[in-house]
């Protein structure tokens, strides 16, 4: 590594006290892929908000959008224990919170988690119902083949997507 090519966020992540704990391996940031067929077809606007966002995938959910028109769902994302847990991450930081105080402590139990967790729960409604088994590989198999509007995922991702195998490269 060359230390001082880490992202300076990244490092001072990886510090407590000055004491390095880790090393950061990779970074990235969860964004919002979308169907542009699909937000066209039903005059839908790209979400800018967590309201949005929601009202988005509920208005989506069970519209007609696979390979043969049948009806998809509004949203997609890693629901699979620790793989869910940069999408927690985010909302949580959405919500305004952390995952600890200036004292150290969990915040994970205060208003911003639990806001964070009753965002996900209303988003996964809209989701398939096996949600809580998909991996970010299951994830993005479905929303490839076209069965999602959106797909909430990391940067990483983005390649695999744009594959030429892709229903929705682009």
């Amino acid at each position: 590594y060359a230390w001082e090519e880490i992202l300076p966020r990244f490092r001072t992540g990886a510090q407590i006290d000055g004491a390095l704990l880790s090393v950061p391996v990779m970074g990235e940031h969860l964004g919002i892929l979308y169907r542009k067929d699909v937000f066209q077809r039903y005059q839908v606007s790209v979400p800018r908000t967590l309201g949005e966002l929601e009202a988005a995938a509920r208005y989506l959910h069970q519209k007609p959008m696979g390979p043969k028109n049948e009806p998809g769902v509004g949203i997609v994302s890693r629901g699979d224990g620790p793989t869910a847990t940069s999408l927690y991450a985010a909302f949580l930081h959405a919500q305004g919170g952390s995952w600890f105080d200036g004292g150290r402590r969990s915040t994970i139990n205060g208003p911003q988690g639990l806001a964070a967790l009753d965002s996900i729960r209303r988003l996964a409604g809209y989701a398939p119902p096996n949600l809580s088994k998909f991996d970010w590989q299951d994830a993005s198999t479905l929303f490839t083949e076209g069965r999602a509007a959106m797909y909430l995922e990391g940067s990483s991702i983005f390649p695999i997507l744009e594959q030429s195998s892709s229903r929705v490269a682009g």
